[in-house]
């Protein structure tokens, strides 16, 4: 019942022009070490975040651009990917990166965004 009150206010901040961040599960290898292995983090960048193009576009961001996501807990950049997939007012950022940041106990720094 006490987190009740938490989500009337993340749903009054989305009505008021803010994004819901929901997580996803990457088709990529996201197990620490596998973020070692060049050979299996190579190519397309994997850890991106999701959004609607008609939110980007309310909010002057292209496809590809750098985004900054912060929330009451901290903060990450990633690359947007713009995806029509995603529902208006959500987006969406894969679980199991960040290996490179304090306070973590993973050694994986392989392709982590910043």
């Amino acid at each position: 019942m006490d987190d009740l009150k938490r989500l009337q206010l993340a749903l009054a901040a989305s009505a008021n022009g803010g994004l819901a961040l929901i997580g996803r599960v990457s088709c990529a290898p996201t197990t620490p070490g596998m973020h070692n292995s060049e050979r299996l983090v190579k190519g397309k960048e994997r850890c991106t975040l999701q959004m609607h193009p008609q939110d980007a576009g309310a909010r002057g961001l292209r496809d590809g651009q750098r985004v900054r996501v912060a929330s009451r807990t901290g903060m990450v950049e990633a690359p947007l990917e713009l995806s029509d997939e995603m529902r208006p007012g959500v987006v969406s950022l894969p679980h199991g990166w960040g290996h490179h940041r304090p306070g973590t106990r993973s050694p994986s720094r392989a392709r982590d965004p910043a």
